[in-house]
């Protein structure tokens, strides 16, 4: 048990979050990729991905892909808009930083593609209201906390969020709003955002030193992890042989997880490991704590 009150499972949590919305984020690049390439959009290769699985299913019922996958060497579905028609791919989320929703802009910026964000701005006591009706209501303090974090957009200071709206959330949408809305759409996809002229050379050295800085933080944060696990079982007397096979294990599993992040991976899913350095490490720290509890559990239970 931890005697900090569990802070170490809200930061798990928090990088839950920013894994599955990364993961989000590397699901529609595909989907861009594959509408600009070949037509075929390809499966994730983890076959227990809950994320990936919703997402296409979300792309069938609107029609964007086939509903039937084929099969060439790994599960590939064909692409059913075509690119001369107008795409539009919305994501609902708090985006309550303008870092979250900037990383959706250099997506586009990378693809030559329109950008926009429509933010609905609400009082916190008619949102507080609104989620005691709702089937699954959230803890008022997390709503409460949120909406001190929000960031609105602020296109004069960030030139990036100009195609933004504020919208009154407290009142019905007027067909003035929605117009609004619709202008805002035309105006994304008639200006899309330019690449930046990059060095490539530079920009390729950058990465390589961004992703030789993650690789050695995570090592040193699954050494950390792996010796005070094993103090915490040696406590709990496990035998000399056992405890050679734990820290074996753990080994093991410290290995493939680096090895996962050479290649631009955390558990089968894809992961960019340039950017934030802390962020990154933080999440793959999260998965390799889980990981590492499952193996710990396992010893017990067959110690008792």
């Amino acid at each position: 048990e931890r005697e900090d009150g569990g802070e170490g499972v809200c930061v798990c949590q928090s990088s839950f979050w920013k894994l599955y919305r990364r993961k989000l984020l590397a699901y529609i690049e595909l989907l861009i990729q594959a509408i600009y390439g070949n037509g075929y959009l390809v499966g994730s290769s983890n076959e227990t991905d809950s994320a990936w699985d919703y997402f296409i299913q979300s792309l069938k019922r609107q029609h964007v892909i086939s509903s039937e996958a084929q099969y060439v060497g790994a599960e590939q579905y064909p692409v059913s808009v075509k690119r001369s028609r107008p795409l539009v791919i919305i994501l609902d989320d708090n985006f309550y930083y303008q870092s979250m929703r900037y990383e959706v802009y250099q997506m586009a910026r990378q693809n030559s593609l329109g950008f926009c964000q429509l933010f609905l701005e609400c009082p916190l006591q008619l949102c507080l209201q609104r989620n005691h009706q709702r089937l699954c209501p959230v803890n008022d303090e997390t709503i409460a906390l949120m909406s001190t974090k929000l960031e609105l957009p602020d296109p004069e200071k960030n030139g990036w969020e100009k195609n933004s709206i504020i919208l009154k959330g407290e009142e019905n949408i007027s067909e003035e709003d929605i117009q609004k809305v619709l202008a805002l759409l035309d105006a994304a996809l008639e200006n899309p955002v330019q690449p930046i002229k990059e060095n490539t050379e530079q920009k390729e050295a950058d990465r390589a030193i961004c992703a030789a800085s993650v690789l050695h933080q995570a090592d040193q944060a699954f050494r950390r992890s792996v010796s005070q696990a094993m103090k915490t079982m040696k406590v709990k007397k496990l035998t000399t042989w056992k405890i050679k096979l734990l820290a074996e294990d753990l080994n093991k599993l410290k290995t493939m997880f680096l090895e996962d992040l050479r290649h631009g991976t955390l558990r089968g899913n894809p992961m960019k490991i340039y950017g934030d350095v802390d962020a990154i490490v933080a999440e793959a720290s999260c998965g390799f704590d889980q990981e590492k509890e499952v193996i710990l559990k396992n010893f017990l239970e067959k110690q008792t």
